[in-house]
């Protein structure tokens, strides 16, 4: 009698096993990873491009044209991001800091997400440009 009535658990169990990582899957194409040799070839005049490392790591490299908006920025306030539908490409160093800020621009209704596959990592294994953060007067 009991293996009877896991039985009839069983399709519920599947149901909503189902249910779960349909959800998932529907959240994670939102965001489109875009390799680097395939960011390159973008329309790059309306992206905003965001590196969400530190200002530390930043200053030691980016992604030609990225800003700076460390992810704890992001997590406290997403009011510097105005427009909902404007394209933006996210990166951090491996890919965990990133992935948090989409989910946060996700869940308050950005559309048009980027993830740069590999992240800086991958960005300097494919042999892309870096560019450095300009040295003011006082700097140098």
């Amino acid at each position: 009698m009991k293996i009877d009535t896991y039985m009839h658990r069983l399709p519920l169990f599947f149901l909503i096993l189902f249910s779960v990582l349909l959800s998932g899957a529907a959240s994670a194409k939102d965001v489109k990873d875009v390799d680097p040799v395939s960011f390159q070839k973008m329309e790059k005049s309306s992206l905003l491009i965001v590196d969400v490392r530190t200002p530390e790591e930043y200053a030691e490299g980016h992604v030609p044209g990225a800003v700076n908006i460390p992810l704890g920025t992001i997590q406290n306030d997403i009011s510097m991001f105005e427009d909902k539908d404007k394209p933006i490409l996210m990166y951090c160093r491996s890919g965990k800091r990133a992935g948090k800020a989409l989910d946060i621009l996700q869940q308050n209704g950005f559309s048009d997400l980027y993830h740069l596959d590999g992240d800086m990592q991958g960005w300097i294994k494919a042999d892309m440009p870096v560019a450095m953060p300009a040295k003011t007067q006082a700097s140098q």
